[in-house]
């Protein structure tokens, strides 16, 4: 699935986020126990040329994406109010930037992923600047 970018908050999609995940030994373990020593090697070489192609393609993006997004810790979180009743905290819709080994996502409910973050701070900036009324906290 093709997600859109947003070149002013860097967001790229999973396969932009190959080269940091390849840099982190904990991912590169997790790599290692799931797959065999063959598919494993595959797998260095996707990360390597950052392309996902074919039916182990495939397979190794299901796994990125369940071990992103399973594995990831929380970063950041705030939540979105409504300007016109802030006190109302039924109001208040959580969001949250999780972090797996370098790679960034933002998660709030009802909307749609729209790629990953190579920093915190661009996925911080991504969120501020997508929804006006974000807490400023953190």
């Amino acid at each position: 699935m093709e997600l859109p970018l947003f070149p002013c908050h860097k967001a790229v999609d999973l396969q932009g986020s190959l080269a940091t995940l390849a840099r982190s030994r904990e991912f590169l373990s997790r790599l290692r126990a799931e797959f065999s020593e063959e598919e494993y090697r595959r797998a260095l070489e996707a990360l390597a040329s950052d392309r996902l192609e074919g039916s182990f393609g495939a397979r190794l993006h299901d796994f990125l994406v369940d071990e992103i997004h399973n594995e990831s810790t929380t970063a950041w979180s705030s939540h979105i109010f409504d300007p016109d009743d802030e006190e109302d905290e039924d109001r208040h819709f959580p969001i949250w930037i999780n972090d797996y080994r370098g790679v960034y996502f933002v998660q709030a409910l009802e909307y749609d992923p729209v790629g990953y973050f190579l920093s915190l701070n661009d996925a911080v900036g991504f969120a501020r600047s997508s929804w006006e009324n974000v807490a400023a906290f953190s």
